[in-house]
């Protein structure tokens, strides 16, 4: 499937790697230039039941924490991760670009075509 035929909607904020370096670098204690992020977008649904924030990745494996949990921000290398406050990385996003859901996850196979539509439907509130 190509983004062309995805259902298209869904606002995911890029979250700039400088940013979000910085965020985990404050919060971790960790040298920004030795932090290896994957590329992140955070998606806002809103308020309402459940977490009002998720982020994902290019696989469309989205992580939605619950209220005083952490995300989870996985390494460039799916190696690892970082667990940062929420507010932190809400912050982090303030500026960032907006992208369209359909055209952040990558297309290719079944399983990325999974991940995009569950995701698609936690920010609709369709599950």
């Amino acid at each position: 499937m190509s983004t062309i035929t995805r259902t298209r909607g869904i606002t995911a904020t890029l979250i700039p790697d400088h940013a979000l370096r910085a965020a985990i670098g404050s919060h971790l204690g960790i040298d920004a230039d030795e932090i290896q992020p994957e590329q992140t977008w955070l998606i806002d649904r809103g308020e309402g039941d459940g977490p009002r924030y998720a982020i994902t990745g290019t696989e469309g494996v989205g992580h939605a924490p619950g209220d005083g949990d952490p995300f989870e921000v996985c390494t460039r290398y799916l190696d690892g991760f970082y667990r940062i406050p929420v507010a932190a990385l809400v912050a982090s996003a303030d500026g960032g670009e907006a992208w369209d859901l359909a055209d952040v996850v990558r297309t290719f196979g079944t399983r990325l075509e999974g991940n995009f539509h569950s995701l698609h439907r936690w920010a609709l509130r369709q599950n």
